[in-house]
């Protein structure tokens, strides 16, 4: 089709918009609408109410945003649309010959202005959002650092500051390191058969660069000398059982080489009774306190020999994907139960091939992690920690991390807030690792009534529709971790000499429901994010190849995309599109028909990747 085929395409916009009007009985260009007036007014309203003067609307009643889209069309977009309608209508016998006729028609009059007007609403309607954040927890809330007790919240204020790392990993691995120089041996009593026994674990999340081990390091250092001080004090007296099973042993062999040679009934009543002597005197093993990574099965020997307690701490999160047996299980969801029970001290027996079983009455385990969101992935795809709960029993923090925002002249802790923590941690350790049964704390009656009213609060948000519904298990929970939470509040503020003489009060219940809530919301981000690790990671990389193109085009294809960010599957530059669209970095490209073969799939950048 040739201009000069077709003299009437070179209509002006305003001409076929007049004639559209006229034929639909609106004003033009007279009466405007009194929403285009209102510059509050949604934008699809204004296009709506318009009708097509939407188009020719004077600049001082639109937005600047609005203005971009309120250009005039050229001649060459208006035959453009009428060639397009032509071709849609498959009218074959108008595409030779004068076409004056048919521009003039009617019905193909309104068709146009139909066109011009869905094609100028689309894009005043599909204006570009600001890219918001993959990793999107810019507004979870922050940890309730302001009502800890003087003891931890200057700890975990001070390490936050001093290695300009997030407050909200701080705590957390605070937290579970008071958790830890309990030993195991603190419960609270609940009410009637409902008891707490105060242990943690703590998730801390925070990719490469985040100074993870150094805040690790100063949070668990209490631990590990308590550890070395216990073994000092305990020495001594292992070394006197020691001595005293080898005098028992040799008396036993004695006793039964004579056994053996006479075969007397006194003989064998000697043998019995060396016996039970040699089997009475047990030499304990040197307290472990905190480790960094155990299999499960040495987990289990550790445990059985240390009094059935043990805290495990690292940095780097390899330490918890190997005592769930993700990094060297084979795969059997049994890996887990030693978490399971650890968290609520149940009984474990577990088999060991070749050698007895390691049976424990009530083991407690605590765990103060911090790791790169990977582990948290590996940690949900271990065979039945997803149905069994496992994830669901941890606090997790995921912050935003401070990375280019850091202070390069940050305040250094005070040596005396340092030695304030270290004795709280030292002073429950040592206290403590001695002691056969569980000391118990009680709610006050004003914290129980706290703890019930949060209680019935949380069982109405696990109806369907609430917001607990979709997060049952962690929901189910919530309660008793506010108590455990609570109960660290109390004995961080009232210290091992007075903590077990006074109950739980409203001040530490209140808390424990605040830091439960702050919980909520981290687990929930946490735990979505754990299944789009991968997505994240391959929109991540596109997302840094459309900001480092030597040639930004607005418009990238799929295939592009595929091959020039090294993808192995061309469903992961899908995916990764998809992420990115759903983040608005891009956008799917209007369809174009061409020849040939199937078009790869066309994707709009945000203009922000432009510059």
């Amino acid at each position: 089709m040739s201009q000069a085929d077709n003299p009437d395409l070179s209509l002006s916009a305003d001409a076929i918009t007049e004639e559209s009007y006229r034929r639909l009985d609106a004003p033009f260009p007279g009466e405007v609408p009194a929403v285009l007036l209102d510059p509050n007014a949604p934008v699809a309203d204004k296009a709506e109410a318009s009708m097509g003067i939407y188009t020719e609307l004077p600049l001082e009643l639109l937005t600047p945003s609005e203005q971009k889209v309120n250009k005039e069309m050229s001649v060459r977009e208006v035959h453009n649309i009428i060639q397009a309608f032509l071709l849609q209508a498959n009218i074959d016998d108008a595409r030779d010959g004068d076409l004056s006729a048919l521009v003039n028609e009617p019905a193909f009059m309104e068709a146009v202005y139909k066109k011009v007007v869905s094609e100028k609403a689309e894009d005043v309607l599909h204006m570009w959002d600001e890219p918001t954040s993959l990793h999107n927890n810019e507004n979870l809330p922050s940890f309730p650092v302001a009502g800890l007790p003087p003891v931890l919240q200057e700890m975990v204020a001070g390490v936050a500051e001093a290695l300009q790392v997030s407050v909200d990993l701080v705590a957390v691995i605070a937290l579970a390191a008071l958790a830890s120089a309990l030993v195991g041996r603190v419960k609270v009593d609940v009410g009637g058969t409902w008891e707490e026994t105060v242990t943690l674990y703590a998730l801390g999340l925070a990719e490469s660069g985040n100074r993870k081990s150094a805040a690790m390091s100063q949070l668990t250092r209490p631990l590990f000398d308590s550890q070395l001080k216990l073994r000092e004090i305990l020495d001594a007296d292992r070394k006197k059982l020691a001595i005293q099973k080898t005098v028992a042993e040799a008396k036993m062999k004695a006793a039964q080489k004579k056994a053996q040679k006479d075969g007397s009934m006194e003989a064998l009543m000697d043998l019995e009774e060396a016996s039970a002597e040699f089997d009475a005197i047990v030499v304990p093993e040197l307290p472990t306190l905190i480790v960094n990574d155990a299999t499960p099965e040495a987990m289990a020997m550790t445990l059985e020999g240390n009094g059935e307690r043990l805290a495990v701490f690292d940095a780097e999160g390899g330490g918890l994907t190997t005592m769930a047996g993700a990094r060297y299980g084979n795969g059997n969801s049994s890996n887990i139960d030693l978490l399971l029970k650890g968290h609520v001290g149940d009984p474990v027996s577990q088999k060991r091939v070749g050698r007895g079983a390691v049976v424990l009455d009530s083991p407690v385990i605590s765990l103060g992690i911090m790791s790169q969101s990977q582990t948290l992935r590996e940690l949900v795809s271990v065979p039945g920690s997803a149905g069994r709960g496992l994830v669901d029993r941890f606090l997790i923090a995921a912050p935003k991390d401070r990375l280019g925002f850091r202070s390069m002249t940050p305040t250094p802790i005070k040596r005396e807030v340092q030695e304030a923590y270290a004795e709280l941690i030292s002073s429950y350790a040592t206290s403590l690792w001695t002691v056969e049964e569980r000391q118990t704390v009680r709610m006050s009656a004003d914290a129980h009534d706290v703890m019930k009213a949060f209680e019935e609060k949380c069982e109405a948000r696990l109806k369907p529709g609430g917001d607990l519904r979709a997060m049952g298990g962690f929901g189910s929970k919530l309660v008793g971790s506010s108590i455990r939470l609570a109960a660290l509040h109390h004995l961080a503020l009232y210290g091992v000499q007075r903590a077990f003489h006074y109950e739980i009060g409203t001040q530490s219940m209140v808390w424990g429901v605040q830091a439960a809530e702050w919980s909520l919301e981290h687990y929930r981000y946490a735990v979505a994010m754990a299944g789009e690790i991968a997505d994240i990671n391959d929109a991540e990389k596109v997302l840094n190849w459309l900001r480092s193109r030597s040639k930004k085009t607005g418009e990238v294809s799929q295939r592009e995309v595929h091959n020039l960010c090294n993808f192995s599957k061309a469903e992961q530059a899908e995916k990764a599109l998809e992420m990115l669209a759903e983040h608005n970095y891009v956008r799917p490209a209007k369809e174009r028909r061409t020849g040939g073969g199937r078009p790869s799939k066309k994707w709009e950048v945000h203009p922000s990747l432009l510059g």
